[in-house]
């Protein structure tokens, strides 16, 4: 028996105590001596008999009318006549004994542990549930099963146990059923919770390569999915329930709606042509002074996910977070999605960028930004070209940092953070080695997205930065693989070209690259840059695929209209590779006659450096010919002739090499001299000559000593 123990005693009539409580805060109920803490009574009840207060029950889910707090006592009342009130007083009584008799068949929701338990108790009171429980029932749903989704061997014991007492199938039918039917009651922030709450079980179910759903997903799946798309039985309904509140949502509804239809990829055609997405950010607008961080981080990710792109909706926004004092209420995951939305639908808003990474780059830490914000942010501004250095040296600085090899870093964000900042062209060197020192740790490379690998040497390559370890391995674990199937073209291309570029010959990954092509019967997904391409890196790697050749002769000569001149350069030194080097037929003279003409169409200007060299030569009295076209139609920087000799001279500066390794376009021009043109090139690489500073004398020696072995003979 639960007994009042009085706080504050202020008068006493007959054997009835009159108690005041004089703070929510207080403890006042005392069962067998145990304390109960209450927040909720309204501060004028005073009047309780102390033998005729029956034991108390608390429950978090539901509070009544007559109750303020988080929790509700239900209160059992006898001779309620007895009791000196006045007629409001009575009437507030009744109210709470008439209402707590009829809550203890009311759903409780938080004793529930599993799914089924939630199941079940909805079911019992499907008939007697409020849009708002009806809410809560969703929201408890989608919140067990993410919970347990990995724990699948045990739910799926638990549900053969618990099938014994319900039927889950027909448990979330039911509830369905009733949640069509209370649409129209359902208040805009009760309907924007449940469509929430549903849409996080789809996204949870839908099928997946390799996923493994547990018994619970499925029933879930079969009643919400036709395969992987929503059941227009049901989201259409849903969709048309939201479209007619909008007016009355406020930012976080309008929000949620948003993000629950993005997550599942759902934004239905109503009769007026119109979409739900559509509306939402016609809506919007109108309130957008109305939106937190979360609430705009959120929208902007919905459009940006169902690739729908809302003009003004991004330009209000964007507008919105540029005149922002500060962008403190921003926390890393909404500044990250944010961008990264703008990024995906090619918005440019150079207000918002620059608000954006001024707030990252003022940061004294980047710890509370996970991996994949990190790569997201430089990812969106690299797509963007939105130039922020401050922003990359900020970031880059704390990925070096970082003690660990990179573990909790996805392969897709790796790929993502080196290309963005060679995309970018932000020169991040320990970035750089950083990074390719983690990939090369990595024991599950061979897990790696085909795109990922392909981004990943492309960056290095394209940000001309070596790392021979990880070309190395990531060109065995290509080779490896069974066929290069899941390989898009581009991927390819960009994989050959990455190799070529820093002149890594791995002649395996070449044949594997060109037998695989060579396999395919339909090569219209191959543009010709991509073929062009491949082609060019066979010649820098010298690695010869017959199949391969004669497949870009053929296609080359069916879309010889469609070849532009930067291919045709390419072309050429193909061309050269094939009848030059190798004796094999080349082009047809028509196409070879083009392709040579835009060859020699390039421009060549003349360094300072290159200028410093022949002055130097000049003077030693081997009058060089500057710019010399060979008979190939390269350009060498200088020609001079020693003993009858022509020995060219290439003055080599930063953009030749890969560190301080020469590149393959670089390697492939002295090559194709050396052994078509009959001309035995010497390299001067810029680092060796610029340490000579100003000494003539040196420099002569220096020169001297590259061409002495040409003079002996």
């Amino acid at each position: 028996m639960w007994q009042i123990t009085p706080i504050k005693r202020l008068v006493s009539v007959g054997s009835i105590e009159k108690v005041r409580i004089p703070s929510l805060s207080k403890n006042f109920l005392t069962p067998n001596n145990k304390t109960t803490h209450h927040r909720s009574l309204p501060r004028w009840i005073s009047c309780l008999p102390a033998a005729q207060i029956s034991k108390t029950s608390f429950n978090r889910s539901v509070t009544s009318r007559t109750l303020i707090g988080t929790y509700r006592q239900q209160i059992c009342i006898q001779n309620l006549g007895q009791l000196n009130l006045d007629a409001s007083r009575k009437r507030f009584f009744h109210s709470t004994t008439s209402l707590n008799a009829a809550n203890q068949n009311q759903l409780q929701l938080n004793n529930c542990k599993t799914v089924d338990e939630v199941l079940k108790s909805a079911v019992e009171h499907i008939e007697n549930l409020s849009p708002n429980q009806i809410a809560a029932v969703w929201t408890f749903l989608s919140r067990l099963l993410i919970k347990r989704q990995y724990d699948t061997k045990r739910q799926n014991k638990k549900a053969e146990r618990f099938e014994e007492t319900i039927q889950p199938d027909l448990h979330i039918v039911t509830i369905l059923e009733g949640t069509m039917n209370s649409l129209k009651q359902t208040r805009p922030k009760d309907l924007a919770t449940t469509i929430h709450s549903i849409a996080k079980i789809v996204q949870n179910v839908r099928a997946k390569k390799g996923k493994r759903l547990n018994a619970h997903q499925k029933y879930f799946r079969n009643a919400l999915l036709d395969g992987l798309t929503p059941k227009e039985s049901i989201f259409k309904p849903l969709a048309e329930a939201a479209d007619n509140v909008l007016t009355d949502c406020n930012s976080r509804n309008l929000s949620n709606l948003a993000y629950a239809h993005a997550l599942m990829r759902y934004d239905p055609t109503f009769d007026d042509d119109s979409t739900l997405l559509k509306n939402i950010a016609k809506q919007s607008i109108t309130s957008i002074q109305q939106f937190n961080a979360h609430d705009i981080s959120n929208l902007v990710w919905a459009y940006a996910t169902m690739k729908m792109l809302s003009p003004q909706l991004f330009q209000c926004i964007g507008d919105t977070i540029a005149d922002m004092p500060d962008l403190n209420e921003f926390k890393p995951q909404a500044l990250s999605n944010t961008v990264w939305a703008y990024a995906t639908l090619d918005v440019q808003h150079s207000g918002l960028f620059k608000k954006v990474g001024d707030a990252i780059a003022e940061k004294n830490d980047l710890s509370p930004f996970n991996p994949q914000e990190l790569s997201n942010t430089v990812w969106a501004y690299a797509t963007l070209h939105s130039q922020h250095s401050e922003l990359f040296t900020k970031v880059a600085s704390a990925i070096v940092m970082l003690d660990e090899d990179l573990r909790l870093f996805a392969p897709q964000a790796l790929s993502n953070i080196v290309w963005a900042y060679a995309n970018a062209n932000v020169a991040q060197p320990d970035l750089f080695e950083k990074v390719g020192n983690a990939v090369v740790k990595r024991d599950d490379l061979h897990h790696f997205a085909p795109q990922a690998l392909s981004n990943i040497v492309w960056a290095y390559a394209s940000a001309k930065m070596h790392h021979k370890s990880l070309f190395r391995i990531i060109g065995d674990v290509i080779v490896k693989k069974d066929d290069l199937k899941s390989f898009k073209p581009q991927a390819l291309s960009n994989i050959a070209w990455a190799f070529a570029t820093v002149n890594e010959l791995h002649a395996e990954l070449f044949k594997k690259i060109g037998g695989a092509i060579a396999e395919q019967r339909n090569l219209t997904s191959f543009n010709t840059q991509n073929l062009v391409t491949i082609g060019w890196a066979y010649a820098v790697s010298n690695v010869d695929v017959p199949s391969f050749s004669d497949i870009l002769k053929g296609i080359i000569l069916d879309r010889s209209t469609d070849v532009n001149v930067e291919d045709m350069v390419q072309l050429y030194q193909w061309h050269l590779w094939q009848t030059g080097e190798k004796n094999n037929e080349g082009l047809p003279t028509f196409l070879e006659n083009k392709c040579r003409e835009a060859f020699l169409s390039m421009d060549y200007t003349s360094s300072s450096l290159q200028k410093n060299v022949t002055e130097e030569l000049d003077s030693m009295g081997f009058e060089p010919i500057e710019e010399y076209l060979t008979p190939c139609g390269y350009s060498l920087d200088a020609l001079i002739e020693i003993n009858g000799m022509k020995v060219g001279i290439e003055v080599d500066g930063p953009h030749h090499f890969i560190g301080k390794k020469i590149d393959g376009s670089t390697l492939l021009k002295q090559r194709q001299i050396t052994s078509i043109d009959k001309i035995p090139v010497v390299s001067l690489p810029y680092w060796e000559w610029t340490e000579l500073g100003t000494d003539r004398d040196r420099k002569q020696q220096y020169l001297n000593s590259l061409l002495e072995s040409f003079s002996a003979l």
